[in-house]
């Protein structure tokens, strides 16, 4: 009987619980889309990455003693000599070696510009004739000489190459004409994942990408048949020199997958975070339909109490409901997160990442996680009104004052909790803030803002009525009966009110603390150019893979004006046993260019030795003159003497400052990464002097102060207009629950809006009643939502000051564009509710019980 009660409750109320089971087609959507999307692309990069060296079993290297980063990406950190080739190819479980020389080669377009932009990476390798690699020319031949080369088959087309054509070259700092004379299928897939690849003969790739036509990164094994990786690596290991190791290409394939994978994590919690959101926002749509159902439906519950169901079946009964919008909302929402990841999909491949067809992945976890949050929210949001609802007596059957027995209370118990929950909010917040340079500050900060975003969930019923009559006390002299009705509409039920008002309120605050956090990342940056920052120009690559060659270095030292040039050479260490990105230059550079101050110790260097910045020499306790170890990218390891102390903007890019000399000596590639200029005048002609001295550079960007705070500007608006576009989830839900409110609040007010249609309000005053009463209660989400993203947004400026955000900015004009925004959405919502309401008849509506 209890299932044929549910059945007949979730067809009768169908309409009621559209909008609610639409939330949770949204949240569960973005949440198995989020999972489908990662779940797919880390099997193409998997399947990509098999393909490309089918062939091979082994891989000879040099030994790398820590993850190199960035560094990576342009230092091979050392060579092998070529001449381990024919040593190679005397092991017996070896079929055929490989030399590889790899780096970085960019192909030009006929425009001038890089294939692919500044999207995925410029691959410059050794072109091999491997039987069995996947990889196969499938137009022309392989290079055979200096001036030749091969170009994989999504570039060529993209660049609208063919074979024979002269293209334009850039490897190794230099541009040069060459004839492309194949095009090639990579891998067994025929993807690159978007990377623009170009291989050459070995001596050539040497020369061009190395710089060394004696040595190379690493030997490919092809083992004979019947042996394992492990057997051909091991085999080959005894003839190898220290410094070197042998691995199997199940590992080294691993490896190289490893920061992809990594990438795809952060990205998947990044989309699962807003998922999160947009689904707690939900449950007060929830919540709020469950509540308002259960008081309408109050005498019903009451008589099947009467007739000898148990306030367990009844209870049953009801929270079958909820499970029935929770498992088709999870349906749904799987099938349209299916449609959302092929959207996300493509989009990646708008961006020029082409991954190889392998199809969407929907694993069995997917499919259950998107079932079990769905259900999952459902059932956990509805619990408490299904709970007090059903606590009705049977007696109360027998009532006419029935609505008295089930009107919700505004719950002195949540608005305790409240109390208690507000000052534990603050009090992390005051941890963090009070100590901002510690590692956790950022997530004591995050903390406290959830528990205070809780907090004030639990407390907004209590202070919905005065903020109302506050924001709402024009609204009878402006719209007369229709803002006096709507204003007192909206307080009639602070419960119902503060959790639709909530559900808003959580995502408009998140939008104010984004929205202020940009903007004082944006005015702290201009204040660190304009105050801190001494260089009239920099020099930068547009590549994170290019340097910057010497010879620009010796063509900007000649400009006539330009009176300082500072390169900034960086390189990857271990220090004292943490990782650490270092730099090296001239402290005199310096203390012009980036506002460095030597605090302690000398002004300079005495041969091999380091500085670091003041705020690491107090965390670690280091003085000048103590002896520090290094280990460095090719396994080396010196100790260093520290010999100085300073203080600098955040344009020193590095807390390490090491000498000339101890980078000479132990870093074995110049990774120029950017370079400073100041200026005796800077001017107009200077900086054409500048432009003209890199024309030959196409790879190097120019730019004086104005123009980096417009990059600076433009970088935080893709990753703040990103972040909105997360949001919006959120703001949607928090709009489909104002309309889902109205639709059952006029649905219960059906006999009092036939009352007052005929004491004579107009279909217009009706309509205009709703659409305040909707306005009213986006506007209280907005207010309170506002207000603790402005508090929120201060502690994490005082926090992250340490890292660069040293001012409060309060982007006036974009909170206050939020209270239109939720005047928009408040109008919106109510389009639908207000039109219903208005199309009643007059007598049926007095009629209704």
């Amino acid at each position: 009987m209890m299932l044929r009660l549910t059945l007949r409750g979730l067809a009768a109320h169908r309409l009621r619980f559209l909008l609610t089971g639409f939330s949770v087609v949204l949240g569960v959507a973005f949440v198995s889309g989020t999972l489908i999307l990662t779940d797919t692309m880390d099997r193409a990069f998997t399947r990509m990455f098999e393909g490309m060296d089918a062939d091979i079993a082994a891989v000879v290297r040099p030994q790398q003693e820590f993850a190199q980063g960035f560094a990576a990406q342009a230092d091979p950190a050392t060579l092998l000599p070529d001449h381990l080739a024919d040593d190679l190819a005397e092991v017996e479980e070896v079929q055929a070696v490989y030399p590889m020389a790899e780096g970085t080669a960019a192909v030009l377009g006929r425009d001038g510009e890089e294939i692919g932009g500044q999207g995925p990476p410029q691959v410059g390798t050794t072109w091999h004739d491997r039987p069995g690699s996947g990889s196969e020319i499938v137009g022309g031949r392989g290079p055979r000489g200096g001036g030749e080369f091969v170009l994989d088959q999504g570039s060529a087309q993209a660049a609208g190459f063919s074979v024979g054509d002269e293209v334009t070259v850039r490897a190794g700092g230099e541009e040069r004409d060459m004839r492309l004379v194949g095009v090639f299928r990579s891998g067994q897939l025929g993807s690159t994942a978007g990377s623009t690849v170009a291989a050459f003969d070995l001596p050539t790739a040497q020369r061009l990408l190395l710089g060394d036509p004696d040595r190379v990164n690493a030997y490919y094994l092809d083992g004979v048949p019947g042996k394992s990786q492990w057997q051909i690596a091991d085999a080959a290991a005894p003839l190898l020199e220290p410094g070197m190791e042998s691995l199997p290409m199940d590992i080294v394939r691993d490896e190289q997958l490893g920061p992809m994978r990594e990438v795809l994590d952060y990205f998947g919690v990044f989309l699962l975070t807003f998922a999160g959101i947009g689904l707690f926002v939900g449950s007060f749509l929830i919540f709020n339909t469950f509540a308002m159902l259960v008081a309408q439906r109050g005498r019903e519950l009451a008589l099947l109490r009467a007739i000898g169901a148990s306030q367990a079946q009844v209870r049953g009964a009801i929270t079958g409901e909820a499970l029935g919008v929770g498992l088709a909302g999870s349906g749904l929402g799987l099938a349209g997160g299916v449609g959302l990841a092929w959207a996300m999909l493509a989009a990646v491949e708008a961006l020029g990442i082409d991954l190889p067809d392998t199809g969407l992945r929907v694993t069995p976890l997917t499919v259950a996680a998107a079932f079990l949050v769905g259900t999952g929210v459902t059932v956990l949001a509805a619990y408490a009104p299904i709970r007090r609802g059903t606590r009705i007596p049977p007696v109360a059957a027998m009532r006419d004052d029935l609505g008295s027995a089930v009107a919700p209370s505004t719950g002195w118990g949540r608005a305790a909790a409240g109390l208690l929950a507000l000052p534990g909010g603050a009090a992390l917040i005051w941890a963090g803030v009070r100590d901002p340079a510690a590692e956790a500050a950022p997530w004591l900060v995050g903390s406290g803002a959830g528990v205070g975003f809780l907090a004030v969930a639990l407390l907004m019923p209590h202070v919905s009525r005065p903020l109302i009559a506050l924001m709402a006390a024009p609204f009878p002299a402006v719209f007369r009966i229709a803002g006096r009705l709507g204003r007192d509409n909206a307080v009639r039920s602070p419960r119902r009110t503060a959790a639709t008002a909530t559900a808003l309120m959580i995502g408009l605050g998140l939008v104010a603390t984004i929205a202020t956090l940009s903007a004082s990342a944006s005015r702290s940056v201009d204040v660190e150019i304009d105050e801190a920052l001494g260089a009239d120009y920099i020099v930068t690559t547009d590549s994170p893979t290019e340097t910057v060659p010497e010879d620009a270095l010796e063509r900007l030292r000649g400009v006539a004006g330009v009176d300082a040039v500072v390169p900034m050479r960086m390189g990857q260490a271990q220090v004292g046993g943490e990782p650490a990105i270092t730099v090296s230059a001239d402290p005199g550079g310096l203390e012009r260019t980036v506002s460095m101050e030597v605090v302690r110790g000398a002004a300079g260097f005495d041969g091999e030795g380091f500085m670091v910045a003041e705020s690491v020499a107090d965390r670690r306790g280091w003085r000048v003159g103590r002896e520090v170890p290094f280990v460095f990218p090719d396994g080396g390891e010196a100790r260093l003497e520290l010999q100085g102390v300073y203080t600098a903007s955040q344009a020193m890019r590095s807390d390490y400052l090491v000498s000339p000399a101890a980078y000479r000596a132990h870093f074995p590639q110049d990774l120029t990464m950017g370079v400073y200029l100041t200026a005796d005048t800077p001017s107009p002609r200077v900086r054409e002097a500048v432009d003209t001295a890199l024309e030959e550079h196409s790879a190097l960007e120019v730019m004086d102060r104005g123009e980096l705070k417009d990059r600076n500007r433009e970088n935080l608006a893709l990753l703040t207009n990103t972040i909105y576009a997360m949001l919006l989830l959120s703001i949607v839900i928090a709009g489909l629950g104002i309309i889902n409110t109205l639709a059952l609040a006029t649905a219960e007010r059906v006999r009092e809006i036939g009352l007052l249609r005929a004491v004579g309000l107009s279909r217009v005053q009706l309509r205009r009643m709703i659409r305040l009463e909707a306005v009213v209660i986006a506007l209280l989400g907005a207010v309170v939502g506002v207000g603790i993203g402005l508090v929120f947004a201060w502690a994490l400026q005082q926090v992250l000051a340490e890292r660069g955000v040293t001012v409060l900015e309060v982007p006036t004009g974009q909170l206050v564009g939020l209270l239109g925004l939720a005047v928009v959405i408040g109008v919106l919502a109510a389009l639908w509710p207000a039109w219903r309401a208005s199309r009643m008849d007059v007598l049926r509506a007095i009629a209704t019980e």
